[in-house]
C-alpha cells in the first residue's frame, strides 16, 4: 500500500527551512523517494525546478544530468581506510554518497551485507560511523582478483547518521574544492 504524502505540507516544510535530511527524516523517505516526490512536486505545479534549485544544490546537479547519479557523490583523492568489521579486514574506502560507498581491496559478493567502520573523525570533530550496507555490485580487474571494487548501499541508517555522512560528503567535497587541504 502506498502511502500518501502531500506535496503542499512538502512545500511549505521546504520553504521553512528544512533541509533533505530534515525532509527524509520528517517524512521517513529515503533520498530516491524525497526526488520521486520533488518531481511529482514540479509535474503538478506545486513547485518549480527553478525553487529547488535555490535550495539544494545538489537536485540541480540530478535534474540537469538525468544519467548522473541520484546521489551526489564524493570521491577521495587520498588513501583512507575502511574496515569491514564481519570479514576483520581493511579496504579503502573510493568514494560515498548518502545513499552508499565504494570500496577496494576487499572480495564480495553481490548480495553480502556487512558492518562497515567509517573514519568520518579523519576529516570531522565527530566519532566515526558504523554502517550496515549491502553489495549491489562487484567489478575485478583481472583474473586473480587482486584489484576488484564494490559499490554498497547503506541499510537502515538514522537521520544522526545521515547528518554525519553528509557532513562527511561536504568536507571531502570542499577539500577537493582547494579552499584546505587534507593531510595524507
Amino acid at each position: 500500500m502506498k502511502r500518501k504524502i502531500r506535496a503542499k505540507l512538502i512545500r511549505d516544510d521546504i520553504a521553512s527551512g528544512l533541509t533533505e535530511l530534515d525532509l527524509m527524516e520528517k517524512y521517513d523517505l529515503s533520498l530516491n523517494e524525497l526526488l520521486k516526490l520533488f518531481r511529482e512536486m514540479i509535474k503538478t505545479g506545486i513547485a518549480t525546478h527553478e525553487e529547488l534549485y535555490e535550495k539544494f544544490a545538489w537536485y540541480e546537479e540530478i535534474a540537469d544530468q538525468p544519467n548522473q547519479r541520484r546521489a551526489r557523490r564524493a570521491s577521495l583523492s587520498l588513501r583512507l581506510p575502511i574496515y569491514d568489521l564481519l570479514l576483520g579486514r581493511n579496504g579503502n574506502l573510493i568514494d560515498i554518497s548518502l545513499s552508499g560507498l565504494r570500496v577496494a581491496g576487499m572480495e564480495y559478493e553481490i548480495g553480502d551485507t556487512t558492518t562497515f567502520y567509517l573514519p568520518t573523525d579523519v576529516f570531522m570533530s565527530v566519532d566515526s560511523l558504523l554502517v550496515i550496507a549491502e553489495c549491489r555490485w562487484v567489478s575485478r580487474k583481472d583474473k586473480k582478483r587482486k584489484h576488484s571494487t564494490a559499490g554498497f548501499e547503506f541499510q537502515d541508517l538514522s537521520s544522526a547518521d545521515l547528518r554525519v555522512i553528509q557532513r562527511f560528503i561536504n568536507s571531502l567535497l570542499l577539500s577537493r574544492s582547494g579552499q584546505w587541504n587534507t593531510m595524507p
